[in-house]
């Protein structure tokens, strides 16, 4: 996949940063376990999962829950398969 967050961890992806054509079981762009993603001006396209979240995988469970922040971004064509 283009990125993985791991837990309580904190990504900022600013200034047309691009996740394309990337491809992983789960999260195809990005993969957040837990931790927190912001994307500003980010584009996002034909990105695969085999399994969730082509574009993005959001991953939490009921003590601890993934964050993703979403501002002026384009994110289209994504793939999984459930």
């Amino acid at each position: 996949g283009g990125i993985f967050v791991s837990e309580s961890a904190v990504v900022n992806s600013q200034n047309e940063t691009q996740f394309i054509l990337n491809q992983a079981v789960n999260g195809g762009g990005i993969f957040n376990d837990r931790g927190t993603v912001n994307l500003d001006a980010a584009n996002m396209q034909f990105n695969i999962a085999s399994q969730r979240g082509g574009g993005i995988y959001n991953y939490g469970n009921q003590t601890l829950q993934g964050t993703v922040n979403i501002t002026d971004s384009y994110i289209e064509n994504g793939i999984a398969a459930s």
